[in-house]
């Protein structure tokens, strides 16, 4: 063997020893799917009262009314609709020296967009009313994550079963109060007289634990479709302002997925 072989063999050495331990060494995850979820959400609040919607408001101030006499109407539910993207990995096992193929690690990012209602009514003898009522409006992002265990059923092999559990943090930005009034003296024909006005709302920070159940049905080796539910509570925190405790809180999502 010449020169020119035995500096060349010693030149191209190292460069072949780091390709192979490149291709033996894995990474810890793998990225396996890429998801797009909408559908409806909620927060129930044990229950929704005016000093809420006070501390809900910028300016508190700005949403009083006189409510003498008037009775309460309240919804429990804060309701509205949830849509993001989120993915998924796949862990790779040390003691099997390969990547789960029962678990995987998924990670997400939505909008959601809820409000609830408060209204307070009085009425008299002449059919004269009075009717007051306050909404809210939050805009949340918020990011999920979550470890799941999948299921195959060999029955049903295109479909595939999982649950796990997670958590999710939220803030909300641009909140909204409204007041709606709508007066009438009872007199036949009237047109009673209405006025609405916003005002600045409070963002708060929402914490999340959750366990996400679904079932997904493969289209094709790419695409799956399914149905992801999420339930849990939360607890809201005000900024400025108090913290809350939300017994339920969940959504219901439709899922389309694609894997790489």
């Amino acid at each position: 063997m010449n020169r020119m072989s035995i500096l060349f063999l010693a030149l191209i050495a190292p460069a072949l020893a780091l390709s192979q331990s490149d291709t033996t060494k894995k990474s810890k995850f793998i990225l396996a799917s890429l998801s797009f979820e909408m559908g409806p959400m909620l927060d129930r609040y044990s229950n929704v009262d005016l000093e809420m919607m006070y501390d809900w408001t910028s300016n508190p101030t700005e949403i009083e009314r006189d409510l003498t006499d008037h009775t309460e109407n309240f919804e429990r539910d804060v309701s509205g609709s949830k849509v993001g993207v989120s993915i998924a990995l796949i862990p790779f096992n040390n003691k099997e020296i390969d990547y789960s193929t029962i678990g995987e690690l998924r990670f997400g990012l939505f909008y959601k967009v809820r409000g609830t209602y408060l209204s307070y009514f009085r009425s008299d003898t002449s059919s004269a009313y009075k009717s007051v009522g306050y909404s809210t409006r939050f805009k949340e992002l918020s990011l999920h994550s979550s470890y799941v265990w999948k299921y195959n059923p060999k029955f049903a092999e295109r479909f595939t079963l999982h649950a796990g559990i997670g958590i999710g943090l939220g803030s909300t930005f641009s909140d909204e109060t409204s007041v709606a009034e709508i007066i009438s003296s009872g007199q036949a024909a009237e047109i009673p007289n209405s006025l609405f006005q916003k005002y600045q709302g409070k963002s708060s920070f929402f914490f999340r634990p959750f366990v996400p159940i679904g079932i997904d049905f493969a289209l094709s080796d790419r695409f799956d479709v399914g149905i992801q539910s999420y339930f849990g509570m939360a607890m809201q925190q005000v900024y400025r302002g108090e913290t809350y405790t939300i017994p339920i809180s969940g959504s219901v999502v439709v899922k389309l997925s694609y894997f790489f």
